[in-house]
C-alpha cells in the first residue's frame, strides 16, 4: 500500500507510475484507433451512416454508473474489513504479549522466548499463508524444537497457535499461572484464530462470477458502441473523448479488482508483511527479558514522493 499526502494534487495529476495507467494505456490506444477507423469509414469513405442517439448512452451510462458504484463499494468494504482484521490481530498479539510479560516470572527466559517467537511467527506466517507462499526460511524464527512440527503441518499458522495453547496448558498444570490468567490468555489466543478465519473468508469468497462477468460485458458493450453515438456530434474529437471515457469506466472496475483481495502484493493492497514485522518488533520489545532493547517500528507501505 502506498502512503501519500492527499494534498499533493498536481503531483497526482502528472505522475504516471501507478499500475492503472500502465495497464490501461494499450487498451486506450486500441479504443482511439477503433474510433479513428469508425470516423474514417464514415466521414472519408462514406461507407455507412450508423448513428446511435446519445440518449441511449446517457441512459446506459446512468445504469452503468450505479453498477460501478456498487461494485467499488463492495470491493472497498472487503479491503477495509481486511484492514480491520489486521488491526484486531495487532491488538490481540500485543495484549497477549503484555499479559504474558506480566504473568510470567522475569527469570523464565526460555518460556518468554518461546512465546515471543511463536507470536512473531504467527504474525509473519499469516500474510504468507493467505498468499500461499510460505517457505522454509520463514520458519527460522521458531525454535528448533517446534520448527519441524510447523513445517509438517498443512495449516502452519494454526500449528503455531496449537504450540502456544499447549504451552499455556503446561503453565496452568504447573501452577505457574492462575485460572483467571489462563482464561485471559486463552481469550487472546482465540482472538488470533478469529482474525485468521476472517481473513481466510475474504480470500476464499470472491465476488460472484456471474456478477463480475455481467459488469465486464456491460462495460465492453458500452465503450464499443460509444464511437457510433459520439462521432456525429463531436466528429474527430471523439478519437480523444472515447478513450477518456473508457479510462474512467474500465479504471473503476480495475480498481475494484485490485482491492477486492487486499492480502496480495499490489501497490493498493494492505502492507500485510510490514504490519506483521511490526507485530514481531512489538512482541520482542514487550517480552524484554528475552530481547532486552526497544526495536524501531517499520514504515507500513511505500511512501509516495512527488516527482521533481
Amino acid at each position: 500500500m502506498i502512503q501519500y499526502d492527499s494534498r499533493l494534487w498536481f503531483s497526482f495529476l502528472f505522475d504516471f507510475r501507478a499500475g492503472q495507467i500502465r495497464r490501461l494505456l494499450p487498451s486506450m490506444l486500441v479504443m482511439a484507433a477503433f474510433t479513428a477507423v469508425v470516423c474514417y469509414l464514415d466521414f472519408v469513405k462514406g461507407l455507412y451512416k450508423i448513428e446511435i442517439p446519445l440518449t441511449v448512452h446517457t441512459l446506459m451510462g446512468v445504469v452503468l454508473g450505479l453498477v460501478l458504484v456498487f461494485r467499488t463499494n463492495t470491493a472497498y468494504e472487503r479491503w477495509w474489513e481486511g484492514r480491520k482484521l489486521f488491526g484486531a490481530l495487532v491488538n490481540s498479539a500485543r495484549n497477549l504479549a503484555i499479559k504474558l510479560d506480566a504473568y510470567l516470572d522475569p527469570s523464565s527466559l526460555e518460556t518468554r522466548h518461546v512465546f515471543a517467537s511463536c507470536i512473531s511467527a504467527f504474525a509473519i506466517l499469516l500474510p504468507k499463508h493467505l498468499r500461499d507462499e510460505i517457505t522454509d526460511s520463514d520458519l527460522q524464527i521458531l525454535d528448533n524444537a517446534y520448527r519441524s512440527t510447523v513445517a509438517d503441518a498443512a495449516h502452519k499458522p494454526l500449528a503455531v497457535v496449537k504450540i502456544m495453547t499447549n504451552q499455556v496448558q503446561t503453565l496452568r498444570a504447573e501452577n505457574k499461572i492462575g485460572a483467571e490468567q489462563f482464561l485471559a490468555i486463552s481469550q487472546n489466543l482465540n482472538e488470533l484464530v478469529d482474525a485468521l478465519g476472517g481473513m481466510e473468508r475474504i480470500k476464499k469468497t470472491p465476488i460472484p462470477f456471474s456478477y463480475s462477468m455481467l459488469i465486464k460485458r456491460f462495460i465492453a458493450g458500452y465503450v464499443l458502441s460509444l464511437p457510433f453515438g459520439l462521432i456525429h456530434d463531436f466528429r474527430w474529437a471523439a478519437v480523444v473523448i472515447v478513450p477518456f471515457i473508457f479510462y474512467v469506466m474500465v479504471g473503476i472496475e480495475f480498481i475494484a479488482e485490485r482491492i477486492e483481495n487486499p492480502f496480495g502484493t499490489d501497490e493498493d493492497d494492505l502492507p500485510t508483511d510490514d504490519i506483521a514485522q511490526n507485530i514481531a518488533r512489538n512482541v520482542k520489545e514487550i517480552l524484554h527479558s528475552a530481547y532486552g532493547e526497544p526495536i524501531e517500528e517499520k514504515i507500513e507501505g511505500e511512501i509516495f514522493s512527488a516527482k521533481k
